[in-house]
């Protein structure tokens, strides 16, 4: 019966993880970066993390949560975007084309990806595992490149860690 609740638990946690909509983090490798019409597809071999409430926006008892799964050959799909120049913001965004061309340097490279995906939606399967990750947008950097450049440390494999308290009820920003 323990692990039956267990298992429930797990399956509750990522049945709406699967649904929440928001922020989203890829690290690791990535292979097979390639473009079919207007989207991105690339697999990824690393980690996933992401933020979830614990309770609805108005809720006292709201917290947030990170979660950091582990995924191997991970199929990610973005569709194309437009970017508006907005001579105020600092950097630009990135163009489409100028994510493509990142996304296959690092691939061709073998380098560690660092990403970030707006609007996400994640496919679990029945045991929970995830299929598909899709976005809206992505913001690709080459983490060994940024490391090589501001002698930052190494980035630590890969780990499952329990999600941490938060002490603010607030997102982080």
């Amino acid at each position: 019966m323990k692990r039956a609740s267990l298992v429930g638990l797990f399956c509750l946690v990522f049945a709406t993880a699967a649904l929440a909509k928001g922020g989203l983090q890829l690290e690791g490798t990535v292979t097979d970066v390639e473009v079919k019409e207007d989207t991105l597809s690339l697999l990824l071999t690393g980690a996933l993390s992401f933020d979830i409430p614990t309770a609805p926006e108005d809720d006292p008892a709201r917290e947030w949560r990170t979660l950091r799964v582990i995924v191997r050959q991970l199929p990610v799909r973005v569709a194309q975007w437009t970017v508006t120049p907005d001579p105020n913001r600092l950097p630009h965004p990135a163009t489409f084309q100028e994510t493509v061309d990142r996304a296959v340097q690092v691939a061709t490279l073998g380098h560690v990806l660092v990403a970030g995906l707006d609007h996400p939606t994640i496919s679990f399967s029945n045991l929970g595992e995830p299929l598909l990750i899709e976005g809206s947008r992505i913001t690709v950097q080459d983490l060994t490149t940024l490391q090589a450049q501001s002698a930052l440390p190494p980035s630590p494999a890969p780990t499952i860690q329990p999600p941490a308290d938060r002490k603010s009820k607030k997102k982080p920003r």
